[in-house]
């Protein structure tokens, strides 16, 4: 006999009563699950452009340039993750592409930055969930916001959600 069949034969033993982490609850070593996920799979970028494209797959990219200078998405059966609350444009204005079809995604964006929305859906949508101040009076009114995302696109059978 081979030494696999004498392992397989002689040794082998059951574990009915198996943990993962003898003595331990089990996924005790891994933490929250929030915790888990916030930084699995994402692809820090410092390109200036954006350029994504996802076609029955998804990706999270996190912009950390100083210099970023807008893109285009993509997503067909897919779905993405886009960070940009890292990210920083000279001038006052930077505009993002966004084409979804029987795919979404979301678009993280600092606080300090207004998001205008131009987008198309048909059987989808746009959700810009991003914090808008409320009417003050003009006196208490604060400056314009310095820098400005505008989001055109369309969305057919698929979504995007934008927050800060």
């Amino acid at each position: 006999m081979n030494r696999f069949s004498d392992q397989m034969n002689n040794r082998w033993e059951p574990r009915s009563n198996w943990q993962p982490n003898p003595g331990q609850p089990p996924n005790s070593d891994w933490g929250p699950r929030s915790n888990r996920q916030s930084n699995v799979n994402w692809h820090d970028s410092s390109q200036p452009r954006l350029d994504d494209v996802h076609i029955f797959w998804g990706g999270r990219r996190r912009i950390n340039s100083k210099n970023f200078m807008g893109g285009e998405i993509v997503a067909i059966f897919g779905g993405f993750d886009i960070d940009l609350t890292q990210a920083d444009f000279p001038g006052e204005q930077v505009e993002i592409e966004i084409v979804s079809i029987f795919g979404g995604g979301e678009l993280r964006v600092p606080a300090t930055w207004e998001v205008i929305v131009e987008s198309v859906g048909i059987f989808g949508g746009t959700t810009d969930r991003t914090w808008h101040p409320q009417s003050v009076p003009p006196a208490a009114a604060p400056a314009a916001p310095a820098k400005r995302l505008v989001i055109k696109g369309v969305a057919i059978f698929g979504g995007l959600t934008i927050k800060n």
